[in-house]
This record gives C-alpha cells, structure tokens and sequence, in this order.
C-alpha cells in the first residue's frame, strides 16, 4: 500500500489511505472487489491546488488523558 501512495505521488498524483469503509456497500459498488479482504481504499488523483494541503485539523492533539487512563 505504501509502494502504491509513493508511486502515485511520483507521477505526480494525490492519495490517502482510507482504513474504515462500508464494505457490502464497496462490494455492491464494484461486484470485483468481492471475495477479497478489504483493508484500505486509495482514492486518487490531482489535488485542488487551493485545497490540496491537509485539514485544518491535521495538527489539533487531543491531550493524552482524553482517551488514555494509566492503571
């Protein structure tokens, strides 16, 4: 997966892997993917140039203690 995001982006294209997916709805959508594990879409193409850069929220953290609880 990583060889195919690196690929893509040196001829000059966009990815980002998509982990969590409905995946009756991908198969209904597309009967090849049937009988295969699923694990990651890869949607890709040309970026919008002025809105290609991440998420506002890309860099927001959560602090550790909002979802950690030491024992």
């Amino acid at each position: 997966a990583t060889h195919y995001m690196l690929e893509a982006k040196d001829l000059g294209l966009d990815t980002t892997w998509v982990g969590f997916f409905d995946t009756p709805a991908i198969n209904e959508a597309f009967p090849e993917t049937c009988g295969y594990d699923l694990v990651g879409l890869f949607p890709t193409g040309h970026a919008d140039p002025e809105k290609g850069g991440p998420s506002p929220r890309h860099t927001q953290r959560k602090e550790l203690g909002e979802y950690v609880v030491e024992l």
